[in-house]
């Protein structure tokens, strides 16, 4: 009996919350020394969940795909590509004498209001 592969693929926010990524990553958007960029940035927000949180919710998120009505006598779960992205977002903030706080945030890349 052959295989039936799923592929799957999925983006999470820094909470760790399952969002759609708006863009393809194609080399016109691709930063050309990612990793000089990355080592200058302070207010880097790295993903709260650790991997194996990560493959856990993956795996979840597999098993629902399946469905109930198929049975699995084995199953193979294969990870082939783990990628960390880094969505520019920036905000910007104004306080009033009260203290009172209101923060307005942009796409990095594509300068709409989020």
């Amino acid at each position: 009996m052959p295989y039936k592969l799923f592929q799957i693929q999925f983006t999470l926010d820094h909470h760790g919350r399952e969002i759609k990524f708006p863009y393809k990553l194609d080399s016109d958007k691709l930063e050309s020394y990612p990793k000089k960029v990355l080592e200058k940035q302070d207010e880097l927000r790295k993903i709260e969940l650790d991997d194996d949180q990560i493959i856990e919710q993956l795996y979840n998120k597999l098993t629902e795909q399946i469905g109930s009505d198929i049975t699995l006598n084995s199953q193979e779960f294969i990870l082939t590509e783990f990628t960390s992205i880094y969505h520019p977002i920036f905000e910007a903030r104004a306080i009033d004498h009260k203290n009172k706080q209101a923060v307005i945030q942009f796409d990095g890349v594509s300068g709409k209001l989020l």
